[in-house]
């Protein structure tokens, strides 16, 4: 007995955990296994970013249903996502030129799939059907008016229509109104306050307002009457009799304009009550932030007036810089490959120091000597040797045997013919040839240089190479 009471309490969890996860499924916007699916068609979007499943479908800001599955989907010329779009029955069936917009509902990027209507008597969507019309992300004027109620659109219209006519020709007006902006902030606040610290009276105006208007419109047959009648009294003048009778004909239709917009004020006021009190938070921060801009305001601009003669300065400089910017990586690329082979060649300098501090000392020797050119008159001199050979002398241009030149002496070549080491010719294939002409006496033996080694690689002459990281460039080799 006891086990049994065991299972039956974890049979008991256990469903009530089942039905629990089921609830939060539905809850989350998932669907249920066996419940019947309901008006449902889909749309391909170009770009569904934030979009989820369960985000919400609005028709005119009604919600009107939700987004069940949301595929991502490969096509030739891009991506696309295909979204499913479960109605409403009261909704249902969409017209078939409805179409689909997608809105970010929070700054958190949350978005949501708004639908507009389309021709009311109309071909419709078939249920799974696909809507084609799918509207730019930035809505237009129109799309927003198509949004709102009929009576709603034509009163935002005759608003329209009526600042248009009031504004034309007052520009300057409206910019000095603009510049008294923080001025009408301050004074706001404190109405906002006088009116929140007169809320119970304002309250009871609000009351008995709405008890005057509806009192007129239960009257309205009565006023009507009163109204022609007094048409009829004021059709005796002669002058002004038909304008007279056209305004008053009008009366009844201005008394029923007057009635709704009341009621539209009500539900203005009723909506408008929480902005007004966030209104009212704002302003307090606000009168600080516009009294520290007022201030800011000449130093600002004299400011930008300093900075005039540099930006027309700057802008005839631009297109050179730009070009001066432009050349920069081509300047950068030869540096950078010519520092790269820095490296390999102060190891040639290296290699050669004995050489140049012999070239340097010799220098200062050359250009020390001075010569007597007259009495008492000394001029500086410079001592020079040239190796005269015979081929010049000859009018020949081909090597004579006796031929020990050397393009590349390998370093210490100067030290080891002082030591009595012979001279190391570059190569001595012509040391055998038969001679053009008669030589100077006897040539010394050929003796060819060897290759010696310099930054790691034996050759018979050195070689500047980048560093590793970079290709080297292909060389031919001895």
């Amino acid at each position: 007995m006891p086990a049994r009471g065991v299972l039956l309490a974890v049979i008991a969890v256990a469903l009530v955990a089942g039905i629990a996860a089921i609830g939060l499924w539905v809850a989350a916007g998932g669907s249920t296994p066996f419940a019947a699916q309901g008006y449902r068609v889909s749309v391909a979007l170009p770009d569904a970013t934030g979009l989820s499943r369960g985000a919400t479908v609005r028709i005119s800001g009604v919600d009107a249903g939700r987004v069940t599955a949301v595929d991502p989907q490969r096509t030739p010329g891009g991506g696309t996502t295909r979204a499913e779009l479960e109605i409403e029955p009261r909704f249902a069936p969409l017209p078939a030129d409805t179409r689909v917009l997608l809105r970010t509902a929070s700054l958190l990027g949350e978005r949501f799939v708004a639908l507009s209507p389309g021709t009311a008597h109309g071909p419709s969507l078939p249920d799974g059907g696909t809507i084609r019309g799918v509207a730019d992300e930035t809505a237009t004027v129109g799309e927003l008016l198509d949004a709102l109620d009929p009576p709603t659109r034509r009163a935002v219209r005759r608003l329209a229509a009526t600042a248009r006519t009031a504004l034309d020709g007052r520009g300057a007006e409206l910019n000095a109104l603009l510049g008294r902006g923080p001025d009408v902030a301050e004074d706001l606040d404190r109405l906002t306050a006088i009116v929140d610290g007169q809320r119970p009276l304002v309250t009871r105006l609000t009351q008995r307002a709405e008890r005057t208007a509806g009192a007129i419109a239960d009257s309205g047959g009565d006023l009507e009457a009163l109204v022609r009648d007094a048409g009829t009294v004021a059709a005796t003048g002669a002058d002004r009799a038909d304008a007279l009778r056209r305004t008053v004909d009008g009366l009844p239709d201005l008394i029923g304009q007057t009635r709704a917009t009341v009621r539209r004020g009500e539900r203005l006021a009723r909506r408008a009550g929480p902005t007004v009190a966030r209104l009212r938070d704002g302003a307090d921060r606000l009168s600080p932030a516009l009294e520290a801009a007022e201030e800011l305001a000449p130093a600002t601009a004299e400011l930008l007036g300093d900075a005039r003669p540099l930006v027309r300065r700057s802008a005839a400089a631009l297109p050179e810089l730009q070009d001066a910017v432009g050349q920069l990586p081509d300047l950068l690329t030869e540096t950078r490959r010519v520092t790269r082979r820095m490296p390999s060649f102060f190891g040639m300098l290296a290699a050669y120091r004995e050489q140049l501090v012999a070239w340097v000392g010799k220098l200062a020797a050359v250009t020390q000597p001075t010569v007597q050119v007259a009495p008492g008159i000394r001029q500086r001199a410079i001592r020079l040797a040239a190796v005269l050979g015979s081929s010049p002398l000859y009018g020949t241009t081909a090597r004579q045997p006796s031929f020990r030149g050397n393009a590349y002496p390998a370093p210490g070549w100067l030290s080891a013919l002082v030591r009595g080491a012979p001279l190391a010719a570059w190569d001595c294939r012509g040391a055998t040839a038969p001679p053009t002409y008669a030589s100077f006496g006897a040539s010394p033996a050929c003796v060819e240089q060897r290759p010696w080694t310099f930054d790691g690689a034996t050759r018979a002459f050195p070689h500047v190479r980048p560093l590793a990281d970079e290709p080297p460039r292909s060389v031919a080799r001895r």
